[in-house]
C-alpha cells in the first residue's frame, strides 16, 4: 500500500508542477501544450529541458518517500488560498466603507 500512495503523491505533485502552483528555481518548468483532452495532456506534459527532468524526478523521489510532504503541501495551498480569499473581502468592505464615507462627507 505504501508504494501506491508515493506514487499516488508524486503524481499530484507532478500536476502541481504542470499547473504551476508550484514555480521557482529549485522546480520543473514545463513545455506549454493546449489542453485538448487527457490523452493529449499525458502525452505532451513534458519537462522543458534535460535540467527540469532531473528536477521532476527528484522531487518525484521525494513525494514517494517523504509521505507526508505532498498533503501538507496542500494544506498549505489551500490555507493560502482562503487566506488570499479573506483578505479580498476584507478589501472590498474596506472600499465599501470607504466609498460610503466619502459620500456622506460630500
Amino acid at each position: 500500500v505504501s508504494p501506491l500512495i508515493g506514487a499516488l503523491f508524486a503524481l499530484v505533485l507532478y500536476i502541481a508542477f504542470v499547473s504551476e502552483i508550484l514555480q521557482g528555481s529549485l522546480f520543473p518548468k514545463f513545455t506549454p501544450v493546449p489542453y485538448t483532452g487527457l490523452s493529449t495532456f499525458i502525452e505532451n506534459a513534458v519537462p522543458m529541458n534535460t535540467a527540469d527532468a532531473a528536477k521532476a524526478l527528484f522531487w518525484s523521489f521525494v513525494a514517494g518517500f517523504a509521505e507526508g510532504f505532498v498533503p501538507n503541501f496542500i494544506d498549505k495551498v489551500a490555507r493560502e488560498a482562503t487566506d488570499d480569499d479573506s483578505e479580498r473581502q476584507i478589501d472590498k468592505v474596506t472600499m465599501v466603507a470607504d466609498d460610503d464615507d466619502s459620500e456622506k462627507t460630500e
